[in-house]
C-alpha cells in the first residue's frame, strides 16, 4: 500500500534510497553492456573505475568475481546454479510490473487502496519484487561490489518502506494500523519481522532493530561469498610454473602440457618484467569461451593476447594477475 508524498515534505530517506538503487543498476548494467556491441564503448569508460578499485590493497577485492563461471571441471550443479538468476530475475520484474499497474490501477481508476495480489499479504511488493530480480542479477554478474551495492540497497529499501508506513498511517489511522497488523513488511506472515524480534529483540531501541538485521546480513554475506569464491578457486585445475601461473578451463584433457609450457616461455620471451603482477595464461578448448573469459576475468579486450597451442586445438589467452 504506497500513497503519494504529502506536497511540503522533501524527504532525505527517499532521496538516498533511490540514489542507491540507481548506483545498484548502473553497475549490474556492466553485464548488459559486455553481451552486446557496445562493450568496447562502456569499457572506454567503465574499465578505469573498476582500475581505481586495484590501487590499494583493501579495495582490490570489490571488482573481483565471486563466482567464476569458468571453474572446471564443469558440473551439474555448476551449471544449475549458474541458470537459476534469470528466472529470479524474469520472475522479480514481471511480479513488479504487475503490482506497479495493479498499485495505479486502484490509485487512479478505482480511487481506492490496493489490497489484491500480493498486497493482501505483503505490504511492499514492489520492493520484494525488485529485490528478488536484484538478487538474480547479482548471481548472474557475481562481482563483489554488486554485492555490496544490492545488501545497500536493500537498506535503502528498508528506509523507504518505513518512510512511506509513517506518512500512509499518519492519512488513514487506524485502518492502516489493522492493515499493519494482518500483514508482513516484504514477506507472508511477517516472518522477517519474526526472525529479527527472535534473534535481535533483546537490543534496545526497537526501531534499530531492521537496521541491525540488515548489517549483519550484509557482513555475512560478504562472509558467505569469499567462501563461495575459494570453493571454485579450490576446483580450478592450475599449474604454477616459475613465472607464470597456467589455469586450465574446460578439462586439461588433450593438452600437452610441454607444447603448452612452451609456447608460454615463447610468448613472455620479449616481455619486459612487471611490477605487482604475474603473467597469467587460460587454456581454452574453444575460441568462442573467450568472450565469456574476458567478461568473467574483467580484462579488457586490448590486454589480452591469443595464440593456438601447437598441433591442438587449444587456445592460450595471456593476461595478468595482479598483487599488492
Amino acid at each position: 500500500m504506497n500513497e503519494s508524498k504529502m506536497p511540503h515534505q522533501v524527504p532525505r530517506v527517499p532521496l538516498l534510497s533511490v540514489a542507491s538503487v540507481g548506483v545498484f543498476l548502473l553497475a549490474v548494467s556492466e553485464m548488459i553492456f559486455m553481451t552486446s556491441p557496445f562493450a568496447a564503448y562502456f569499457y572506454s569508460v567503465y574499465s578505469p573505475v573498476l582500475s581505481l578499485t586495484q590501487k590499494h590493497s583493501y579495495s582490490i577485492w570489490l571488482a573481483e568475481f565471486f563466482v567464476l563461471h569458468l571453474s572446471t571441471p564443469s558440473t551439474t550443479w555448476l551449471e544449475w546454479f549458474l541458470m537459476f538468476p534469470r528466472y529470479l530475475v524474469l520472475i522479480g520484474l514481471a511480479s513488479f510490473v504487475i503490482h506497479a499497474a495493479y498499485l495505479y490501477w486502484t490509485k487512479f481508476v478505482r480511487k481506492t487502496v490496493a489490497t489484491a495480489l500480493l498486497y493482501r499479504y505483503i505490504r511492499h511488493p514492489q520492493y520484494t519484487s525488485f529485490a528478488v530480480a536484484g538478487l538474480g542479477l547479482v548471481f548472474l554478474w557475481p562481482r563483489f561490489i554488486n554485492l555490496l551495492l544490492f545488501l545497500v540497497m536493500l537498506i535503502g529499501y528498508y528506509a523507504l518502506a518505513r518512510n512511506e508506513e509513517e506518512r500512509v498511517q499518519h492519512q488513514h489511522g487506524e485502518q492502516y494500523v489493522l492493515y499493519k497488523q494482518r500483514t508482513g513488511m516484504f514477506l507472508p506472515g511477517n516472518l522477517g519481522g519474526r526472525m529479527v524480534e527472535a534473534t535481535l529483540g533483546w537490543l534496545p531501541y526497537p526501531s534499530i532493530h531492521g537496521y541491525v538485521a540488515l548489517i549483519v546480513l550484509l557482513l555475512a554475506s560478504l562472509a558467505g561469498s569469499f567462501y563461495v569464491r575459494g570453493a571454485f578457486v579450490r576446483n580450478l585445475h592450475y599449474v604454477v610454473q616459475s613465472r607464470a601461473l597456467v589455469v586450465f578451463l574446460n578439462g586439461p584433457a588433450g593438452v600437452n602440457q610441454s607444447e603448452t609450457i612452451g609456447e608460454i616461455t615463447r610468448l613472455s620471451a620479449n616481455q619486459p618484467p612487471r611490477v605487482a603482477s604475474v603473467p597469467l595464461f587460460y587454456v581454452v578448448s574453444k575460441k568462442d569461451s573467450l568472450h565469456h573469459l574476458l567478461i568473467d576475468s574483467g580484462i579488457e579486450r586490448d590486454a589480452v593476447t591469443q595464440s593456438k597451442i601447437p598441433n591442438a586445438s587449444w587456445y592460450l589467452v595471456e593476461a595478468s594477475a595482479g598483487f599488492c
